[in-house]
């Protein structure tokens, strides 16, 4: 997967930014490997 993936903690639990290149930029929290996966 050409793109890149930041991860951070909050209070809220495990968020991460993932940026695709023609694809819009995803916030995404608690799943992220749903927005991979869908690819």
């Amino acid at each position: 997967m050409n793109g890149t993936i930041t991860a951070s903690n909050t209070t809220d639990g495990a968020c991460f930014t993932i940026r695709l290149p023609l694809i819009e930029s995803y916030d995404h929290c608690q799943r992220p490997e749903l927005i991979i996966n869908k690819q």
